[in-house]
């Protein structure tokens, strides 16, 4: 049986000094709602703001019954549809989604960035609802 170290705790132990936005942060949050109305598969809504540099630590969606028939969503950014959360099956029932993609949680990003959200497979009605935690200081 042995002890192990997660990274930031290595650097810790050693008397490195940490990035704010990996060790005492204070946590933000940006919010946005859209009412979507019979949008087609494939529509982009520009959602919440986040800022250069902010390291996103969590982000959902929250949505109405959007559909009897079902569909997906997925979350990116300008360049990437599906940079934080790859396609979700919603629609039948309301309910929620977490960003899924681990590989871009935790990193500063490179430039201002507003979350893209596509609707994908069905005609969507209803609300949908993104908030996006992150760290930056």
């Amino acid at each position: 049986m042995g002890t192990y170290y997660g990274v930031h705790r290595t650097l810790e132990k050693a008397r490195t000094m940490l990035d704010p936005g990996e060790w005492g942060a204070r946590v933000k949050c940006s919010y946005d709602s859209y009412e979507a109305s019979a949008i087609t598969a494939g529509s982009t809504i520009s959602m919440c703001f986040v800022p250069k540099g902010a390291r996103i630590i969590r982000g959902e969606v929250w949505f109405d019954d959007l559909g009897s028939t079902g569909g997906t969503l997925k979350v990116g950014d300008g360049t990437d549809d599906d940079e934080y959360m790859t396609s979700t099956a919603v629609g039948v029932a309301a309910g929620s989604a977490t960003f899924n993609v681990l590989d871009n949680l935790g990193e500063p990003l490179d430039a201002d960035e507003y979350m893209i959200v596509t609707t994908g497979t069905k005609t969507m009605t209803g609300t949908i609802k993104m908030f996006v935690w992150y760290v930056q200081d």
